[in-house]
């Protein structure tokens, strides 16, 4: 058969499609000089159709592979708002908290009141830093270009013991709350009693991650007392450099390694003032 094709090259691709391959064939036929050429175009062009038959055949019992499904890393990060997002000095009052929960005012009105009363009791006047979540897209940073790594955020503020979840979330710029996952559960008594929320954001991972990576981003260590080697620290001002490239530096470890790096032992915190 080799021969018979080596004559007629237009018929020569093995792995056209079928109706190139006709087309090719009757090209062929159209410069056929005599009888013998002829037949010899015939076998060459059921030979062809036999070989694509055979092809769609085998694809029927081996299909071709499907890409494999890239499988996640996820990361789960409890994240306090004053003295992380922005200066502890810039949180709300409860008085505050209280009227958003209430329905007295909305979550545009309450960033407003915050804003401008806390700026005037401390005498802060510059627009670009120095409000509500002022350092949140300085915090969401750290998350960038992980690969397949993919941060979750669990809401773990004392804001959360007046706030419903929702209303939580409504606060949130939209940078932040795209990542959030879940809410650690009210606790009033929590700056009272030393380790509290390492605990409930133990249960919450064991109810809703079970054996998940996590850690705790906060300005205030006793509340993480029995986690320290979970903690990345903050100060009181906030989220600044250092803290945010120790930060970075777990997560990067973690994307490297496809989460086998075992930093969970190691002391991730930045001591504070």
């Amino acid at each position: 058969m080799p021969m018979l094709l080596k004559g007629f090259p237009e018929i020569r691709p093995f792995r056209r499609h079928r109706r190139e391959v006709l087309l090719s064939a009757l090209h062929a036929w159209g410069k056929a000089t005599d009888e013998s050429q002829q037949t010899a175009l015939i076998k060459a062009h059921v030979f062809l159709l036999e070989i694509w038959h055979k092809q769609r055949q085998l694809e029927q019992f081996w299909p071709p592979r499907k890409a494999r499904k890239v499988k996640k890393t996820e990361l789960y990060v409890a994240l306090d708002f004053d003295g992380v997002l922005h200066s502890t000095e810039l949180g709300p009052l409860k008085q505050h908290c209280a009227d958003y929960a209430a329905g007295r005012i909305n979550a545009e009105q309450f960033l407003e009141t915050v804003n401008r009363e806390r700026r005037a009791r401390y005498g802060l006047t510059s627009d670009n830093v120095d409000f509500l979540f002022d350092r949140a897209a300085f915090f969401s940073s750290a998350f960038r270009d992980l690969g397949r790594l993919q941060v979750r955020l669990v809401i773990g503020t004392s804001w959360r013991n007046t706030m419903q979840p929702e209303a939580l979330r409504a606060l949130l710029p939209p940078i932040l709350d795209e990542r959030v996952v879940g809410v650690l559960s009210p606790h009033d008594e929590e700056h009272r009693e030393p380790g509290t929320r390492a605990r409930l954001m133990q249960d919450w991972i064991a109810k809703n991650a079970p054996h998940a990576r996590w850690l705790a981003v906060d300005d205030d260590a006793e509340l993480w007392e029995g986690a320290h080697s979970r903690l990345v620290q903050t100060r009181r001002g906030g989220l600044d450099g250092p803290t945010w490239r120790v930060l970075r530096d777990i997560c990067e470890s973690v994307a490297a390694n496809n989460g086998r790096f075992n930093w969970m032992f190691e002391d991730l915190s930045v001591a504070s003032d």
